[in-house]
């Protein structure tokens, strides 16, 4: 185990520092991918439960090889690199090979549904969409899924549907309904609808620049915070 691990790591360093050099190669990424699965397979080989969460990768190894932000990242160069096939058989692996009890499975899910619309899997993009969407009807990234999949199909009517279940005209763009927003605004460009469009593009701003506003005032915060201490101990001295 502690070889594969060993494996792991070095492969997912080298991932990065190809990234740090503008490389596009991704078969670091496929290695490390396949030795993370080499990595479950040993471990429940020894012992079923092994790893049955996702999480539990990170957990009992003291977040020393950080799988799931790598994960997160693989998921993303796959994307960026148009590898859709590959993203779905990969995503379609994770939900099989992990229990998603005590943490949802929403981000592989939303990617499964990015892999199965770009390869013109339009049909069964709406039924998983559709049947993600039924089994849970709070989760806002199954709604966004539904309607950037309806939007493909231009289901305009049907998209609009499943915006007014979550957002009416005048709500402002929160945490909660940034990813609905950003499907409605894609759906609004798409149909042609400029006026909604640009009330959907103003809430989102208004939201990045409150965000943005607040990390700044977060920061000043810190800084206040790092003075008074340094001063603080410096009077000690």
């Amino acid at each position: 185990m502690k070889r594969l691990w060993k494996r792991f790591e070095r492969l997912t360093n080298k991932c990065y520092l190809d990234l740090a050099e503008g490389g596009q190669a991704m078969n670091n990424w496929d290695d490390g991918y396949a030795a993370l699965c080499a990595i479950i397979e040993d471990g429940r080989s020894r012992d079923k439960d092994f790893a049955r969460e996702l999480y539990l990768l990170d957990d009992g190894t003291d977040y020393q090889y950080d799988v799931q932000g790598w994960l997160e990242d693989y998921l993303d160069e796959l994307s960026m690199h148009d590898r859709y096939a590959e993203l779905e058989r990969v995503c379609r692996q994770l939900l099989e090979m992990f229990q998603w009890e005590e943490v949802p499975s929403c981000d592989i899910r939303f990617m499964l549904s990015v892999a199965l619309r770009s390869q013109g899997k339009l049909e069964e993009a709406l039924d998983f969409c559709r049947q993600w969407h039924a089994e849970e009807p709070d989760d806002t990234s199954a709604a966004a899924a539904l309607i950037y999949t309806q939007t493909a199909m231009k289901d305009w009517e049907g998209a609009e549907e499943t915006v007014r279940k979550y957002i009416s005209e005048g709500d402002p763009c929160t945490e909660d309904t940034e990813l609905i927003f950003t499907a409605a605004s894609a759906l609004y460009r798409e149909n042609g609808d400029k006026k909604a469009a640009r009330r959907i593009d103003r809430a989102i701003r208004k939201y990045e620049d409150e965000m943005e506003e607040a990390l700044l005032e977060l920061d000043d915060e810190e800084e206040l915070d790092f003075g008074v201490y340094s001063d603080d101990f410096l009077h000690r001295l």
